[in-house]
């Protein structure tokens, strides 16, 4: 079994671990951060509005469309 080995000089990684992976994995990844990020602060504007009292409690759908 053949293996290539390259080296990176170390000015270019500054010292740190370097992880090599396929750039569908890497795509895949970024989308996911973007994801996570979206609802993270979807759910911080949420949890601002219950602090400011801007949010309604509701028994059923309902009842939230008939206010």
């Amino acid at each position: 079994m053949s293996k290539n080995v390259i080296s990176i000089p170390s000015k270019i990684t500054k010292g740190e671990e370097l992880i090599v992976i396929p750039r569908s994995l890497y795509e895949k990844f970024v989308l996911w951060e973007k994801e996570v990020k979206d609802v993270l602060e979807k759910v911080e504007r949420g949890r601002k509005a219950y602090r400011e009292g801007k949010t309604y409690e509701v028994k059923s759908p309902r009842e939230l469309l008939s206010k």
